[in-house]
């Protein structure tokens, strides 16, 4: 914290448990507000320490061979996909993303170009937003186009390798679209 010519420490951003610079910004601007309303430093500091993730935001869900899988499924815009892959991305590791859905209307280009640069391997479960998506990427490198979620984990399983990470990040509107021909985001446990 710097106010005036006053600067304090609140704690180590790596003592954050939320991933990803975007949940970074969000605990600043709650340091800031309770800065200023006179919370005590070390207070502030324990709160945002017990921080707990949120469901299906970039909740790891569970590790099978070593590879990592994420829910994302509450990331239904192209936006908040896009903070998912450059939180989860790493050089030296592939990062297979599963997405699809009903488009929102929105602009996808700019999840494209991240597709395009941050994502190993691309699995587009069959909708409207998997056919736009794919028109859109200019690097179609490992692209799969799957009916079901089960049929989508399997090909993730066979993409990746230990070390590696999978990602269920929709980007439109999964749960309305996929209602009566996907099984429920929280069955994905079981077919990890």
């Amino acid at each position: 914290l710097k106010h005036g010519e006053k600067t304090e420490t609140v704690m180590h951003s790596r003592e954050f448990p939320l991933l990803g610079d975007h949940n970074l910004s969000n605990a600043l601007a709650a340091v800031a507000a309770a800065y200023l309303a006179k919370v005590p430093l070390e207070s502030i500091a324990t709160t945002l320490r017990s921080v707990q993730p949120i469901p299906q935001r970039m909740e790891l869900i569970g590790t099978s061979n070593g590879v990592e899988f994420y829910n994302d499924t509450a990331s239904t815009a192209p936006e908040s996909t896009i903070a998912a892959l450059k939180t989860l991305f790493s050089s030296d590791k592939k990062l297979i993303l599963v997405m699809g859905g009903r488009s929102k209307g929105l602009d996808y280009r700019a999840l494209a170009e991240s597709i395009d640069t941050k994502v190993s391997g691309l699995i587009l479960l069959k909708s409207p937003l998997g056919d736009e998506i794919e028109t859109l990427l200019k690097n179609k490198k490992t692209i799969r186009t799957v009916t079901s979620l089960k049929e989508a984990v399997s090909e993730a399983k066979r993409l990746s390798d230990s070390g590696d990470r999978v990602i269920l990040s929709p980007a439109g509107e999964y749960f309305v679209y996929f209602r009566t021909t996907m099984p429920d985001c929280r069955m994905l446990r079981n077919l990890i």
